[in-house]
């Protein structure tokens, strides 16, 4: 890098004795007649430089005669360093006027100027940094048109407030490197087509292959010396043609007719001048490049485009393909089918939950839900969620939604788009074939397993974008499925999300609420057990009461004769029954103390260890699997107990607001049991 700051130019060559006036536009005058002529006439010359000029009015001079002369520098970044008479230093004045007296003999004045400008970098290094920057503002100030043009880069983009076809336009990048044109609205980005090579293939790399930019100077054959006034000529062919591309004047035509050149402003800024010779029957002025925004440029939405994936213009394949592809990957959307006013349905797809609403008949709406690493059936009714039970997983290990569910609600995710073709009509409307199985299961068509038909089934496309594609479905049989999948990224159902969100910190595994009622029954001496046993042979229904108090035990059975009490009489228990002729009669036992003796089952005999296996579901119920406490519902409710071999589990209901508690059992095809127990 050269050095411009305080470097003495010593330019002693061209000494030309040709009077004070070194720069040839002095004058010469002798009027000092005070000194002896005795004394002879002496020469004086000047040092010669482009960077002053000497103003004197003498050429020569006697002894003790007083010369004066001034130096004119033409430069502003110029100052005098030092001025010698015939070798010996004078002192510098603010004001670059000098004296001294005459000796005897011929003088040279030698003079020396300093550069004071500040040290700046070449445009070698200054385009050798710039051309790694992918982020900047150029602006083109056109003074032969009289007008100034912007165009922004950034890394994935390029914009120009120059107006083709009256249209402001730019280039992007999209995130699989391809180049596309691009437009802007007031709100928006408007795509326009790939950029394609010769062959038709889209070019991909904006900056290498689609805009010009500083990356294509070639520093190494920029200057390397400026000129006096501190610019740099560029002369080299090939940076002139890039030059002025950028400038905008780009055609051959007139690289014979302009100069460049270039002012380094500081370490990453630089401006260039192209200039258009007087003799250019085309063109004359000039265009001045200057760069600002280093880093700091933006251009309006494309950043926000392209980071959603924003795509160019493509064909109709294309587009159907990427709209379907977004569809399938976002994971949510809605599907609205409808076959005719009797068979209409929306189904919504979520990570969380699938829901299949039949609009005609309510009550057949079904769906899935995720919650606590489950996937259970569920309902809606008043837009409320109405839990069932936990699926049966068909996908082995993986437990997700989307793995275990998609066979009982149809969706997108079977989509193979390899397969997909799109043809155009002669009216523009686009039909599909190759995906129509899939296209075909979320129109929900009746029949089982239905089949797609590709050679006769005809698909139409009705409308796409971003958000949303519409079809129509035409069967071989004729029957019409007009589908609409839209809602793209925004579907929910606000009833289950709140589902979801209550049951955020729900454990199956937490049977505490249980445990703390059998706790409390098990020292209670005050409830009501009511069983109903339902056998299926011979078909009977048996409904026994039995009712627990502090100082009596009651039985009331539907099997006649059945029914009997325990009470305390004069300090003793006593049974009360109807005898076999249907008479009333009592029968004292040994025991004074009706809740320690062991003439009935209560809860006093459960043990927590009984809860062992039980699991909470999403409606609050339990899931009871341990015999110990389905033995105990039946011994103390008084249950059937020749279904009890039969059953293998049971459920367990909470009603907290009427303090009961419901156990549910099936015992096969031997019956059923539904115990309550009022606490």
């Amino acid at each position: 890098m050269k050095k411009l700051n305080f470097l003495a130019i010593m330019l002693l060559s061209s000494l030309l004795v040709t009077g004070c006036n070194s720069s040839g536009n002095g004058t010469t005058s002798n009027t000092n007649t005070s000194i002896s002529d005795i004394y002879e006439n002496h020469n004086i010359s000047f040092s010669t430089s482009e960077s002053y000029i000497v103003h004197c009015e003498f050429s020569s001079a006697k002894k003790d005669e007083t010369v004066s002369f001034e130096v004119e520098l033409l430069f502003s970044y110029l100052s005098v360093s030092e001025v010698k008479v015939n070798g010996q230093q004078i002192a510098l004045t603010n004001d670059n006027k000098y004296s001294f007296v005459m000796p005897d003999e011929d003088v040279f004045v030698q003079i020396s100027v300093l550069d004071t400008r500040v040290q700046q970098k070449t445009p070698n290094e200054v385009i050798s940094s710039l051309a790694e920057k992918r982020n900047y503002t150029l602006t083109i100030d056109d003074k032969i048109f009289n007008t100034v043009i912007t165009d922004y880069y950034t890394e994935n983009a390029f914009y120009s407030t120059y107006s083709k076809d009256n249209q402001q336009y730019g280039f992007a990048e999209d995130n699989e490197g391809y180049v596309f044109g691009f437009t802007l609205s007031e709100t928006d980005v408007i795509p326009e087509q790939y950029s394609v090579d010769e062959d038709g293939n889209k070019i991909s790399g904006l900056w290498a292959n689609s805009i010009v930019s500083f990356a294509d100077i070639n520093p190494t054959l920029l200057p390397s010396e400026p000129n006096l006034d501190n610019t740099y000529e560029i002369t080299d062919s090939y940076n002139k043609l890039i030059l002025s591309n950028l400038a905008g004047y780009g055609d051959m035509y007139v690289q014979d007719y302009l100069t460049i050149s270039c002012v380094v402003k500081g370490d990453l800024d630089i401006e260039f001048i192209v200039h258009f010779n007087s003799d250019n029957e085309k063109y004359n002025g000039d265009c001045i490049i200057t760069l600002s925004n280093i880093d700091q440029t933006v251009i309006p939405f494309i950043d926000e485009y392209l980071s959603a994936g924003g795509k160019g213009k493509l064909d109709a394949s294309e587009e159907i393909s990427n709209v379907l592809k977004n569809i399938k990957e976002s994971n949510n959307y809605s599907i609205s089918v409808y076959v005719n006013e009797a068979n209409t349905y929306n189904d919504y797809f979520t990570n969380n939950y699938f829901y299949s609403e039949n609009v005609n008949t309510i009550s057949s709406s079904k769906g899935h839900v995720c919650v606590a690493e489950g996937i259970y059936n569920f309902t809606i009714s008043d837009n409320n969620v109405v839990p069932g039970a936990e699926i049966t997983y068909t996908a082995g290990d993986d437990r997700t939604l989307w793995a275990n569910s998609s066979n009982t609600f149809k969706n997108l995710s079977t989509l193979n788009l390899a397969n997909l073709t799109v043809t155009t009509l002669e009216d523009g409307t686009n039909q599909i074939k190759g995906i129509l199985q899939t296209l075909f299961d979320i129109a929900h068509p009746s029949g089982f397993f239905p089949t797609a038909d590709e050679t006769n089934d005809i698909v139409t496309v009705n409308e796409y974008d971003n958000e949303h594609f519409k079809y129509t479905y035409v069967d071989s049989d004729g029957s019409t499925y007009v589908v609409n999948i839209h809602n793209v990224g925004n579907t929910k159902i606000d009833c289950v999300d709140q589902f979801i969100e209550s049951k955020k910190d729900f454990d199956s595994t937490d049977s505490s609420k249980l445990l703390e009622i059998l706790n409390n029954l098990k020292t209670s001496h005050q409830y009501k057990a009511t069983s109903i046993s339902k056998s299926s042979w011979p078909a009977s229904t048996t409904t026994v009461e039995v009712t627990f108090l502090e100082d009596s035990y009651s039985v009331n059975s539907s099997v006649a004769n059945a029914s009997y009490s325990y009470n305390i009489e004069e300090g003793i228990v006593v049974k009360n029954y109807v005898d076999s002729e249907g008479n009333n009669a009592k029968e004292p036992t040994e025991f004074t103390d009706l809740w320690s003796s062991n003439l009935f089952n209560s809860f006093i005999s459960f043990d927590e260890s009984y809860l062992q296996g039980t699991s909470q579901t999403l409606d609050g119920a339990y899931k009871v699997t341990s015999k110990d406490l389905i033995t105990l519902f039946f011994n103390v409710s008084l249950a059937s107990s020749s279904l009890l071999s039969s059953v293998s589990s049971a459920t367990i209901i909470i009603d907290e607001t009427n303090n009961v508690l419901t156990l549910s059992a099936s015992a096969g095809f031997s019956g059923s049991v539904e115990i309550n127990i009022n606490y």
